[in-house]
């Protein structure tokens, strides 16, 4: 009686095992030509998975459009900051209810600027769950520029989780959560789009346009 019980409990581990994957999506946006902006990372669990530390390697790569201008990079500088972990909308960020700020990083693998590598852990050390709703992995910020204004709108670059060995979750038992294998092949699609003048700029657009106006008035007063 007892051997076949202990065969179901091992095959009830095994199929929980399985059934709960972490999902690592990389969401989708635009960029201004020439501006700044960021991506979301957002992780979520197919049943329930426990952990209390992650690592993670993206990558920008460009999709071909017909088109080579322009460049897309992660941040160095803004990428340094932590203030992924104070985020609550669209989606609170993962540890914020167990986290420090000196756990956080987020390093450019230079001079591949194209790629970076961040990760966390809580601060007590112990587990937190992943559930089925989306939680933030990370916020990155983006930089886009261009050889000649112009040439990069329409430009399209996908930012995708790399499986490499700097991508991982642990639990405080020293066991790697599994991760989808689909998290590696969904890519997250930014397209570039015509930059928004600056309020400023505008204003002083319309101050001109509204001199010339004037102008041309009084000269066809001073005909008549």
């Amino acid at each position: 009686m007892f051997r076949p019980f202990l065969i179901a409990l091992m095959l009830a581990c095994v199929t929980d095992h399985v059934l709960a994957d972490i999902i690592v999506t990389v969401q989708s946006g635009t960029i201004a030509e020439g501006g700044t902006g960021y991506v979301d990372v957002y992780a979520r669990s197919s049943s329930t998975d426990s952990f209390y530390v992650t690592s993670y390697h993206l990558k920008i790569e460009e999709e071909t459009t017909g088109t080579t201008a322009g460049s897309l990079i992660f941040r160095e500088d803004i990428n340094q900051s932590a203030a992924q972990q104070t985020i609550t909308s669209p989606v609170p960020y993962v540890l914020q209810s167990d986290t420090d700020i000196g756990n956080w990083s987020a390093a450019r693998q230079d001079p591949l600027e194209d790629e970076i590598i961040g990760g966390d852990s809580t601060l007590s050390l112990n587990d937190v769950q992943l559930t089925t709703a989306d939680m933030l992995l990370a916020r990155l910020y983006l930089q886009h520029s261009v050889a000649i204004p112009g040439d990069a709108v329409g430009d399209r670059w996908v930012i995708k989780l790399m499986n490499a060995p700097s991508t991982y979750f642990e639990d405080s038992l020293s066991a790697n959560p599994t991760i989808d294998r689909a998290s590696y092949s969904t890519v997250g699609t930014f397209t570039v789009v015509s930059a928004v003048p600056e309020p400023a700029a505008g204003l002083a657009c319309a101050v001109v346009i509204a001199v010339l106006a004037r102008r041309c008035r009084r000269r066809r007063g001073l005909k008549n």
